[in-house]
């Protein structure tokens, strides 16, 4: 069985805030809407794929 040893970014809320230039609660909104997906790291801190976050920007670009 072969890993993938490739790291993807990972952002806080803030910085995916700012990568998508949107309010930090609107980060947390969509979390717990299921549009965002994220990850839980050491103390249950949330982060976020670089991946996912620029797939919610074109998706939000393509229905403007």
């Amino acid at each position: 069985m072969s890993e993938t040893t490739t790291q993807e970014k990972l952002y806080t809320r803030q910085e995916a805030a700012d990568f998508l230039q949107v309010h930090f609660q609107t980060v947390t909104r969509w979390a717990n809407e299921g549009k965002l997906n994220p990850i839980r790291v050491d103390g249950g801190h949330r982060r976020y794929k670089e991946s996912e976050l620029k797939a919610v920007m074109a998706g939000e670009a393509a229905g403007r």
